[in-house]
């Protein structure tokens, strides 16, 4: 009858839910961080930001081309300025927020909406989709 000897299950959870709490913070302090840093340095005048490889090498707009200037626009509430950078990323935005905090910290189960092959095949086919349309003038020029 040998019983192993467990610790009450309190004292089993609290180490999680104190490295969830931390997990949190540290996910809040780098979210606020970087929103600081996007807000207080503009993309276009600062070289900290990366630069696109894509628009580098062959002048073409990728899916993400304009996304941190957005996000600068939206930080300092023009969100008409942030939609003619980049229009996904009224697309984006809301999901990541759905996903990595909402869906997260809710304490009932919500649906995953990333992790559905419909949604995650829709959203390709309109990165495709705007990437073409966005930049179909510079491929015009380049078949003239």
């Amino acid at each position: 009858m040998s019983d192993a000897v467990s610790a009450p299950p309190l004292l089993q959870e609290r180490p999680r839910k104190r490295m969830t709490a931390v997990m949190w913070a540290g996910i809040l302090a780098i979210g606020v961080t970087v929103l600081l840093v996007l807000h207080f340095f503009p993309p276009g005048q600062y070289p900290i930001y990366p630069v696109c490889p894509l628009r580098q090498s062959t002048g073409l707009d990728c899916p993400g081309c304009g996304g941190l200037r957005a996000m600068h626009q939206l930080t300092n509430g023009n969100l008409a300025a942030a939609w003619q950078l980049n229009p996904f990323v009224f697309v984006l935005l809301p999901l990541a927020v759905y996903e990595v905090v909402i869906r997260r910290a809710w304490k009932k189960e919500l649906p995953n909406v990333l992790g559905n092959s419909r949604v995650l095949i829709t959203l390709g086919l309109l990165l495709l989709a705007f990437t073409v349309v966005r930049n179909l003038p510079k491929l015009a020029q380049w078949f003239s």
